[in-house]
């Protein structure tokens, strides 16, 4: 998600840096908090929220990124080491990476879990998630360490002259429009595609189905409600992102396949609502419908601010 605010600089006027500063504080505050609730709070920790704490984590983790875009706007040039601008390109391609797949993540958890509802309850658990997760984190580091790692050892430019950190994209055409496609627009392609099948399955489910009285009877009651409200509220949060990724990512999305195979001018405000503050809002409404969806976790979030105000 490269900053297309950092490459407007007027004298004088530190706009862009603030625009950056503000929305780093708001996406740090609603993550955060919400993490760190989720994490102090054991209740809220089952299989299914271990997807929410990763889109967490995503999203903080590509956050850490505005720093830099924040020092580039008030610059003509990059004026730091090479080696803060690798860990810049970093977070900024690796955090983008995963943060996309972690919504695609909860995607395939709900397709799981409403196409195969018993073979998802007996090999679904916490420690199921936490390794689907990771491998995701995994596969995201293995696609995109050959374009970074080459762009570090052999097209990497004097960084005393250089505009701006950026990967060298005319080095690697191929490569790089492998990735843009596969990694940035294929996941939410993925997501938006499959909302109908989750709709329609997600309404086939609220019909019970006969459960035999005799031993279990009860405990099988008691499952069979569990799971049907994991799947509510479960496609509350999937409607809301589905509806977010549409509005948020797909014009940006769109944008950057026209850049790919077609020379397309676009207004430098075009982009920065698209690529910037869209894409920073998206990070910041994940963790309201996280709160609106899940009405446990709506009750602690009001005790933790409850009792920090009766701190105070």
């Amino acid at each position: 998600m490269p900053s297309n605010l950092s490459n407007i600089t007027v004298e004088g006027f530190p706009g862009p840096a603030i625009s950056l500063g503000v929305f780093l504080i708001l996406k740090l505050m609603f993550n955060g908090c919400l993490l760190f609730v989720f994490l102090n709070n054991r209740r809220l920790r089952t299989p299914f929220t271990v997807y929410l704490i990763n889109l967490l984590l995503s999203n903080i983790f590509i956050t850490l990124a505005d720093p830099f875009f924040m020092l580039e706007s008030w610059q003509v040039r990059w004026y730091f080491t090479s080696i803060l601008c690798i860990i810049k390109m970093y977070l900024d391609h690796i955090g983008s990476a995963v943060t996309l797949h972690a919504h695609l993540l909860i995607t395939l958890n709900r397709m799981w879990a409403l196409t195969f509802p018993l073979h998802y309850r007996s090999h679904h658990s916490t420690k199921t998630a936490v390794l689907i997760c990771a491998t995701m984190w995994t596969y995201c580091h293995v696609l995109l360490s050959p374009l970074l790692l080459q762009d570090f050892l052999y097209y990497r430019p004097d960084m005393q002259t250089a505009t701006e950190c950026e990967v060298v994209s005319s080095a690697q055409p191929i490569l790089r429009r492998f990735l843009k496609i596969w990694i940035n627009t294929a996941p939410m392609l993925v997501n938006v595609s499959a909302y109908p099948y989750l709709l329609w399955k997600t309404k086939d489910r609220t019909v019970p189905s006969p459960l035999p009285r005799g031993r279990g009877h009860f405990a099988e009651i008691w499952k069979e409600k569990a799971a049907s409200g994991e799947n509510r509220h479960a496609f509350w949060i999937l409607t809301g992102l589905t509806g977010s990724i549409v509005i948020c990512w797909s014009p940006a999305k769109f944008l950057n396949i026209l850049r790919i195979f077609r020379d397309v001018t676009v207004p430098e405000s075009v982009r920065i609502v698209l690529d910037d503050v869209l894409y920073s809002l998206q990070l910041i409404v994940d963790p309201i419908l996280f709160t609106l969806s899940l009405q446990r976790l709506r009750a602690t979030v009001k005790f933790t601010l409850h009792r920090l105000c009766s701190c105070q």
